[in-house]
């Protein structure tokens, strides 16, 4: 039975940016981990050749690859797998490309047509072609060819993430909702799905949806961190501060190394107004990632707010040494010149920034 630090590390995939992000990625590994197929002919062995020598080379040998698989169509044009494994080529070639050419969507637009039409059952095709759909802007028939992967296949995860990946980016939270609680029932007490698909609606602002399916994960298993991690996250972005940091405490004591939630939980305690404790938080998190300017920023306001003045000009100090950004250089020096002004018993600097509230962001 495989341990829950396991489960745990089988639910740490985000599919993040836009919505075919992470295509190129998926299609890459189908090439290079795929099977040898098990056939005797020249053509075979050619394709096999092809795929032996792109798992050896990685993406530096894609262009190669492909010209030995459309050589392969070429010489025998009943090959299948060659006409698959040439859009897989393509795909990753176009997500990985600065070039966007949509001659080469188009090229595996055909390919995989040839490969549906011979075999009609085989729910990946379908996947793949809906990928390239999306490429080429044509999401009605995308949607067409996903509904029909999942049909073929009900536990498809692939084509499912997918497919709520599109329906959220469109705004039709409320099927996504409906699709997403349906086939969530097929994979019994796997926690890897719900942790996809909490993280899906998280990005899709959907956080009560999120949190449902971060529930169900930290249900099933013992040591689940980065739901937890999500949890306080998604809590934060409800105003549900005192949950937010009851779910990153459990984090941290479920992972100590985990210096990205020290920033977080920093973020959520200075906004509940506990600024001792938030400032032990960023000063973790300062240990492992020192030339953070927002984690300085926020720092050197923290200590402003209860009166620390020593501590606030180093942090200033600190922050102007750490960043190149401009902005904070100014903000920086606005605020020492304050302080000293202050200190020396005069009024406060003119066109000073306002101290503020400290500043969450995204997590490293």
């Amino acid at each position: 039975m495989m341990p829950d630090s396991k489960k745990e590390g089988m639910c740490q995939m985000i599919f993040r940016c836009r919505v075919l992000g992470w295509a190129g990625v998926l299609c890459l590994a189908a090439v290079l981990l795929g099977g040898q197929p098990a056939f005797a002919n020249t053509s075979a062995e050619r394709y096999a050749q092809a795929v032996q020598q792109l798992r050896n080379d990685g993406y530096p040998g894609i262009d190669t690859a492909l010209a030995r698989f459309e050589a392969v169509i070429r010489s025998d044009p009943a090959f299948t797998p060659a006409y698959v494994a040439a859009a897989d080529a393509l795909l990753v070639k176009y997500e990985f490309s600065k070039k966007k050419s949509r001659k080469w969507m188009q090229r595996a637009q055909r390919y995989l047509n040839t490969a549906i039409g011979r075999q009609p059952r085989a729910e990946d095709f379908y996947f793949k072609r809906a990928l390239v759909r999306l490429n080429l802007e044509k999401t009605a028939a995308a949607e067409s060819d996903l509904k029909r992967a999942v049909a073929l296949r009900p536990d498809f995860l692939k084509a499912q993430v997918l497919y709520l990946q599109y329906l959220l980016s469109a705004r039709r939270v409320a099927e996504a909702r409906r699709l997403a609680d349906r086939w969530i029932g097929r994979y019994g007490r796997n926690p890897a799905p719900r942790k996809y698909f909490g993280d899906l609606f998280f990005q899709a602002r959907d956080y009560r949806q999120a949190l449902g399916y971060y529930s169900q994960v930290v249900g099933q298993v013992k040591k689940a961190p980065n739901t937890y991690d999500a949890m306080g996250r998604a809590y934060c972005r409800l105003d549900k501060r005192k949950k937010a940091v009851r779910a990153f405490k459990k984090a941290l004591e479920q992972d100590p190394g985990r210096y990205q939630t020290h920033f977080a939980l920093g973020t959520c305690l200075s906004e509940n107004g506990d600024l001792k404790d938030a400032i032990d938080h960023f000063r973790r998190y300062l240990k492992q990632v020192p030339d953070d300017a927002a984690a300085w920023n926020n720092l050197a306001l923290l200590y402003e707010r209860l009166g620390r003045t020593t501590d606030a000009r180093l942090a200033w100090m600190q922050l102007k040494s750490q960043t190149r950004d401009k902005r904070y250089q100014q903000r920086a020096e606005a605020h020492l010149y304050r302080l000293a002004s202050e200190a020396a018993g005069g009024k406060s600097a003119g066109g000073s920034a306002p101290a503020g509230g400290v500043k969450g962001r995204k997590s490293p």
